[in-house]
This record gives structure tokens, C-alpha cells and sequence, in this order.
């Protein structure tokens, strides 16, 4: 329901209010998460406020109701004022000025994952609405559909620390993705932060590379510092020749040879029989997906007859080996 103070807000009478009065860390209505002020900065500077900020206190001390990246910009720019519409506690409620800033916002501007999930705690605290009204109600209005997991998605990002938060924004990481990080303590976040620095993990990458640091840290019963403290990660820290690429795959091997070491085992054995066979590189041989299966699958390509007639002779060759023997014993 839309407060009776934001049907009336055109009719309040606005006025110059001294930024020194005004509480720019009371969070309570908040709903900007690292904002970029450049572009409000410039428009401030050029042609001053259009629209006046809203405030709620009394005369020696105001809180923001709506308008925190405005008086952020005119701090910055080195104003001693700002043009205000005025409230009373009395006038205000906690839950009115919530409703009030977050539809002046939802009129002017998108939200990120980190003000959603900001704007869903606000409607739950301060409004008092349960989670079948915010996600019928409020979901659609920031570009979510009203599901179940995506409500108490959006409400885990209040755990993540503050420099996931600014990585969620900066690198785009998925809603879900953050939720699974929200999941690590806020200790166990800044380990996950330092070892995925330089990395180029998508989606799927880092879900699956979460998911099996998760794993490893319950089946080992050790802490996440430990598993990336561990000689798999040290080795990996010194090798400075790796590209970023290089770099990943090798980070996601580890994590995968300590998730599974007996289908890393048998990995690394596939790979050195295979080795031994000596086969061109035009011809491929690769186990049955996860080694469940009893046939090897061999492809290759050729430009010509004659290439064609030395990979079969080589084949031919390959089928009477020691190492095929032993890759067909792994089956």
C-alpha cells in the first residue's frame, strides 16, 4: 500500500537544509550500494538539484529518507546546503518512509543484487510484510520472477562481507553464485576472495569450484583456509610462468584431485599409458566418460590417403602394445 505521505509528497513544502544536520550514516532507508556518483555530480554541477532530497527528523538532526547518492554528491561538491521536503517522526512512520524511498527509487532508477536484497530486508524488518507478499508483490517490481529460492537468495546477500558485495556489482557474479558464497562465514569469504583473485571462472566454473571447496572442508572436517593453505595450492602460488587461462584449469584441477582422488588417480594413469602409445597428434583416445564404461572411443583426421594409411598402420601398431593392454585393464 502506497503511504498517505508519498500521496501527498507534491504538496510539502521544500527547503534548504545544512548538510552538517543531516545523518548521512544512518542506514535505516537506504537503499544505494556503492553507487556511482560521476554522472549525478555533473548533473548537480551544471543545473543544481531537480529533484529535492526527503528527510525525516527534527530541527537539529535528520535522517534520509530518499536522496542518499544526491547529498553524498552535493558533499562532494562542496555544497553547505540542500533543498529538502521536511518530516516529522509523527508525520513518518519507519515502515511510510521505507514505502516512500523505495518507490521515489523504483521510479528513477534499477537496482543491483546487492539493493535488492537490501529493499527485500527492508520490506521484511521494517514493513513487516511475510514472504509470500514481498515475493508476489515486490519481486516482479525488481525483474525477478516470485519463486521461493529466489526470495531467500536475495535475502543471504545481507550475509556476504562487504567486499564480496563490491565483486557481486563489479564482476556481475550471478544471484545465485553470491547466495552460495553467502553460505561461507564471513572468515571463510575473505580466504574464497584471495584465492579466486586472478582467476577467470565463469558461471559454471565457480559454482562447481564453491560447491567442491563446500564438499572437501565437510568430508575433511577442516576450515577453507586450510584447504587452500594445502600443497596443491602452494605449488600452484609459485608457478608465475601461467597465464590466466593456464592458471584456472590448474586451480580447478586441484580442487578436483582433492574432491576425487581416485578418479584423479586413474586421470593421471589414463593420461601416462596413453602417453606411451605414441600416438600422432591428429589421433585422439579418450576413456568412457568418468570411467564407467568398457570401451575406449579413438577419432582422428587426416588430409590424405597416405596420412590416412599411417594413422591405421600406427593404430595397427598401438593395438599390439603393453599400454593399450593396460589403459583396456582400467575399465
Amino acid at each position: 500500500m502506497i503511504p498517505e505521505a508519498l500521496q501527498k509528497k507534491e504538496d510539502k513544502k521544500t527547503q534548504s537544509v545544512s548538510l552538517t544536520l543531516i545523518d548521512d550514516r544512518d542506514e535505516r532507508f537506504r537503499m544505494s550500494f556503492c553507487p556511482d556518483l560521476g554522472p549525478l555530480e555533473t548533473s548537480m554541477k551544471e543545473i543544481g538539484l531537480i529533484n529535492p532530497i526527503i528527510l525525516r527528523g527534527q530541527e537539529d538532526r535528520f535522517q534520509i529518507v530518499s536522496g542518499y547518492r544526491r547529498v553524498l554528491a552535493a558533499q562532494s561538491l562542496g555544497w553547505e546546503g540542500i533543498k529538502a521536503a521536511l518530516y516529522t517522526a509523527d508525520e513518518l512512520s519507519h515502515s511510510e518512509g521505507f514505502l516512500l524511498s523505495f518507490y521515489e527509487n523504483l521510479g528513477t532508477r534499477g537496482f543491483n543484487l546487492i539493493e535488492a536484497s537490501m529493499v527485500v530486508a527492508g520490506f521484511f524488518e521494517q514493513c513487516g510484510k511475510h514472504e509470500k507478499q514481498i515475493r508476489e508483490e515486490v519481486l516482479p517490481l525488481l525483474g525477478f520472477h516470485s519463486g521461493r529460492k529466489i526470495f531467500h537468495a536475495l535475502q543471504s546477500l545481507s550475509l556476504l562481507s562487504h567486499e564480496w558485495k563490491e565483486l557481486v556489482i563489479k564482476k556481475e557474479i550471478s544471484l545465485l553464485n553470491a547466495a552460495k558464497i553467502s553460505s561461507f562465514s564471513l572468515v571463510d569469504q575473505n580466504v574464497l576472495s584471495a584465492a579466486l583473485s586472478g582467476l577467470k571462472l565463469g558461471e559454471n566454473k565457480l559454482r562447481e569450484s564453491l560447491e567442491m571447496a563446500e564438499e572437501i572442508c565437510k568430508r575433511d572436517e577442516i576450515p577453507v583456509n586450510e584447504l587452500f593453505s594445502s600443497g596443491h595450492f602452494k605449488l600452484l602460488g609459485r608457478q608465475e610462468n601461467l597465464n590466466i587461462n593456464e592458471k584456472t584449469e590448474q586451480f580447478r584441477k586441484a580442487l578436483k584431485t582433492i574432491r576425487y582422488p581416485e578418479f584423479s588417480r586413474k586421470q593421471q594413469e589414463f593420461h601416462d599409458f596413453r602417453k606411451k602409445l605414441l600416438l600422432p597428434p591428429s589421433v585422439s583416445l579418450e576413456p568412457p566418460e568418468s570411467f564407467e564404461g568398457d570401451k575406449l572411443k579413438v577419432t582422428f583426421n587426416f588430409r590424405s590417403p597416405d596420412e590416412f594409411r599411417f594413422i591405421l598402420e600406427k593404430l595397427e601398431t598401438v593395438a599390439e602394445s603393453e599400454a593399450l593392454k593396460n589403459l583396456l585393464r582400467m575399465l
